[in-house]
């Protein structure tokens, strides 16, 4: 039985890295919009495999630091393999997204992708968020767009429409600074700490 377990384990993982490394040009143009440079500070939210956190840590080089946070370690562990393989900087924390941050930290940008949708407790993982960044510090949520067709991510009646989104980031004290389309039916919210 044991066997079994691990098999499907690995199954598991296998098509998850293939999932998220499909996604690689998204992290890209995320990062992009965001303005990471070298040196910047990430935190990763709901990270799985660390596939867009590997991405952001090219990004940020030597100089900068990535952590990526999931609840599953068994995910991460394959992001801190390939992070040491290619020998960048990738911290893990397998933590729920919506955990206090131990320790704390300040953070340049914030990429949560694809994940909100997933969460039963979003306004205290925001509020978590809005608290971690460091001045000039910018939050990116990233979901898929409910109005958008169901080609690519979870059926429509599993998104968050647009609006909900924004009113529950601003209620968390963000200020909403942009909001677009983006790749693949995805709709990405830019926000910073309300004064």
């Amino acid at each position: 039985m044991k066997e079994t377990d691990e098999t499907e384990t690995e199954s598991r993982l296998a098509r998850r890295v293939r999932r998220e490394t499909e996604k690689l040009h998204l992290a890209r143009h995320y990062a992009a919009v965001a303005g990471l440079a070298p040196g910047m500070s990430v935190l990763d939210a709901g990270a799985g495999t660390g596939a867009m956190s590997l991405v952001y840590a090219e990004i940020v080089g030597a100089a900068g630091h990535v952590v990526a946070l999931d609840p599953d370690a068994g995910l991460l562990a394959w992001g801190a393999a390939e992070a040491a393989r290619r020998g960048l900087k990738l911290e893990t924390r397998a933590v729920s997204a919506a955990a206090p941050l131990d320790p704390p930290l300040s953070i340049d940008r914030i990429f949560a992708t694809d994940m909100l949708h997933h969460m039963e407790d979003a306004p205290r993982a925001l509020a978590i968020w809005r608290a971690a960044l460091g001045p000039g510090g910018r939050l990116i949520v990233v979901e898929y767009d409910k109005s958008g067709p169901g080609e690519f991510g979870p059926p429509p009646d599993h998104r968050i429409a647009t609006d909900d989104l924004v009113r529950m980031i601003e209620a968390a004290g963000f200020r909403i600074a942009a909001v677009a389309s983006a790749p693949d039916e995805h709709v990405l919210i830019a926000a910073e700490p309300a004064p």
